[in-house]
């Protein structure tokens, strides 16, 4: 049986940060470290990276050429499983959580239909 996706329609709260890099840095990443109980240093050795380039990514100075990257979020995704940074995105460019349900059940009208058209 496949694992089913579950989607929390709880605020994440994304105002609080200006972008994604923000959140791990501010809550993600102190989060896991506590509910875990490790060391950062554990952690961005867990994502193959120093702690030095870790923190350079998640807040890069004027012309540092380091970028957190889609291949570290998806190092972060597949070593924590938590879905944090991805509710963080779908909260701040998704709409409205009214929108999301909307749009979610258009999706399922739309399948629904699309079944019963070959049924």
């Amino acid at each position: 049986m496949a694992d089913q996706l579950t989607l929390s329609f709880e605020p994440v709260g994304h105002e609080q940060w200006g972008n994604v890099r923000e959140y791990l840095d501010d809550h993600a990443i102190p989060e896991y470290c506590r509910r875990n109980d490790v060391q950062k240093k554990h952690l961005a050795a867990d994502l193959e990276l120093s702690p030095s380039d870790l923190r350079r990514k998640l807040v890069p100075s004027a012309g540092d050429q380091r970028n957190f990257s889609t291949d570290d979020l998806e190092r972060w995704l597949a070593f924590t499983r938590d879905l944090g940074p991805l509710y963080y995105l779908f909260e701040k460019y998704g709409g409205s959580a009214d929108e999301r349900v909307a749009q979610l059940q258009a999706e399922i009208d739309r399948i629904r239909g699309a079944h019963e058209v070959h049924a």
